[in-house]
């Protein structure tokens, strides 16, 4: 399956596809889906889709989610936190 988000043309409307795609990829996790987010904004294959779909023209594809049932359902071994948390801060000039 695949799912395309679209959000009608705002000042948010990245950050609320986002938003959506994130809960889409949780929604399918819980469900013991595999699922990976594809981008689709400002990619040259957007208009492509959307005509595709016949998505109104006040629209733009923020995301493309490919979803499916996982070959293996193992877990990933999880590191130590010190390996990979870092308090560093930027340092300028």
């Amino acid at each position: 399956v695949c799912l395309a988000v679209f959000c009608q043309d705002t000042k948010y409307y990245l950050e609320d596809g986002c938003a959506a795609t994130t809960q889409a990829l949780l929604a399918a996790a819980a469900l013991g889906l595999g699922a990976c987010w594809v981008a689709g904004d400002k990619k040259d294959y957007a208009p492509r889709v959307a005509k595709v779909l016949n998505a109104p023209s006040d629209r733009k594809l923020v995301s493309l989610i490919a979803i499916g049932w996982p070959e293996s359902t193992e877990k990933a071994s999880k590191k130590d936190p010190k390996e990979i948390v870092h308090q560093e801060k930027f340092r300028h000039g």
